[in-house]
């Protein structure tokens, strides 16, 4: 019999924490491509002045407790909305100051509208870190993440990793399902010879159907989805190719992490200013706890049921050896009752033990290093 006594408390002392408020903005629902697996029915909402200038008042009510606010900037294609972007960051940076509190900011784009000056723009805004998705090598990517005219985007995003400044950080996400892992290796050699300034490191992530405007995708467009595991198999077989080719790889990591859909100061924010707790219900009919007009929400039935989400009750989690690194899996999967194997921890099964084994020889030939959850390789050594 497991006793997660322990486990529970930390859990719970950080969903309830103070210190910080996690706020991601859906700054519009529109986008300039049309990602086969993304919203089935685009929209064309964009955040209005009020609704942006009852986010900084939040913000500025909510200062004096928390010594950290944090931004993560989300759409649609929140580039749409560049200059909402830069005015409220700008504007929230200096007013925070004043109040003690830091803020981190983030941004989530497809890439498309990046070039020098806007990358500079963000910069000088104060985000201090980006994510840009790509969905394999060219032909599967131009396949998936098109253009509304249907074209593909895979060179213009890669030529969009270049003009990051140094002093950002980039997340490469990849997404990946059994269509296109045979791309990887090419994808990875493309990466590498970009000239790519700033620190970037690629991290690997299963598609799921999760979301609203998600459901079906992989039935119409003949995508099989991959489980964690079968995800880390794979991800093994290329982590010397990565290390050869110089490049970092983001890697699982078995601490604890708390979602901010099932914690105390986490919100999302939709462009009309309705706040969700799940970045998943985005665009949805579903979720909905409030409104930043009026951001009284705790008593909310909805707010309440992701406040009161335990882990320890999910049937079949708690006996689970890898119970303390996954806590359940996804609370908005657990929600929607999506099959265990969909979103079990990626540290759990054969596939994480295959990494284990091979970032252990890459470190021990002096390949590598493993440092902040990743795969770091040395240089002049992995060459």
């Amino acid at each position: 019999m497991h006793n997660h006594s322990y486990t529970k408390l930390r859990y719970d002392l950080a969903r309830y924490s103070t210190h910080r408020w996690d706020i991601t903005v859906a700054v519009n629902l529109a986008c300039n491509l049309n990602c086969v697996y993304c919203y089935e029915v685009l929209q064309t909402k964009q955040m209005s002045k009020e609704v942006s200038e009852l986010l900084l008042r939040f913000m500025a009510a909510n200062a004096t407790q928390s010594k950290l606010m944090t931004i993560g900037w989300f759409g649609g294609e929140p580039l749409l909305s560049k200059s909402t972007i830069l005015e409220v960051n700008n504007y929230a940076r200096t007013m925070l100051q004043s109040f003690d509190c830091q803020l981190q900011s983030s941004i989530v784009t497809n890439g498309m509208l990046l070039d020098n000056d806007t990358s500079q723009q963000l910069y000088e805004a104060g985000i201090s870190h980006i994510q840009i998705t790509l969905d394999g090598d060219k032909p599967i990517h131009d396949k998936r993440r098109i253009t509304k005219k249907g074209f593909g985007t895979y060179e213009r995003i890669l030529t969009s990793l270049e003009t990051i400044p140094p002093g950002m950080k980039l997340h490469i996400r990849v997404n990946t399902d059994k269509t296109n892992l045979s791309g990887i290796g090419k994808m990875l050699k493309d990466i590498s010879s970009r000239d790519i300034s700033c620190d970037f490191r690629i991290y690997f992530s299963v598609l799921d159907e999760c979301g609203e405007g998600c459901h079906g995708f992989s039935k119409k467009h003949n995508i099989s989805l991959l489980t964690q595991d079968q995800l880390m198999t794979k991800l093994a077989e290329y982590l010397p190719l990565a290390c050869k080719l110089g490049l970092t790889v983001q890697l699982p990591t078995s601490e604890t992490g708390v979602c901010g859909a099932i914690s105390r100061q986490s919100l999302v924010l939709e462009p009309d200013g309705t706040i969700k707790k799940c970045w998943k219900d985005v665009g949805s009919s579903e979720g909905a706890i409030g409104n930043i007009a009026d951001p009284i929400f705790t008593e909310n039935p909805e707010h309440f049921r992701w406040l009161a989400h335990d882990p320890l009750v999910i049937d079949g989690c708690p006996e689970c050896d890898t119970f303390e690194s996954c806590l359940g899996g996804c609370a908005w999967m657990v929600k929607h009752g999506i099959e265990h194997q969909y979103r079990c921890h990626p540290t759990k099964g054969s596939g994480f033990e295959k990494i284990r084994a091979v970032t252990k020889k890459l470190v021990n030939d002096g390949i590598a290093v493993y440092k902040n959850d990743s795969l770091i390789p040395i240089p002049n050594k992995s060459n």
